[in-house]
């Protein structure tokens, strides 16, 4: 990342209250598939998974909306 960039991301973050990296996080969620932004939006798929997911490739986030669909489920992150 340039340094405009993160002065633009500091600056959309002060001017919404957030950190800078929560913005790059926010900007990170485009590269989710359509789908995952769905369960973004409704809540189904918590931010900071979304924000994971994002750095998989298409084909395997695909893999991973049939897999959750398939099982019913939303994933979750542990940190143990």
């Amino acid at each position: 990342m340039n340094s405009s960039n993160s002065k633009l991301f500091h600056r959309v973050a002060a001017e919404v209250g957030v950190s800078g990296d929560t913005v790059r996080r926010f900007i990170r969620l485009n590269a989710l598939i359509p789908e995952l932004q769905k369960k973004v939006d409704s809540n189904d798929l918590k931010f900071n998974s979304a924000v994971d997911l994002s750095y998989l490739s298409e084909s395997e986030q695909k893999n991973f909306l049939n897999y959750i669909e398939s099982q019913s489920c939303s994933p979750s992150l542990c940190l143990c």
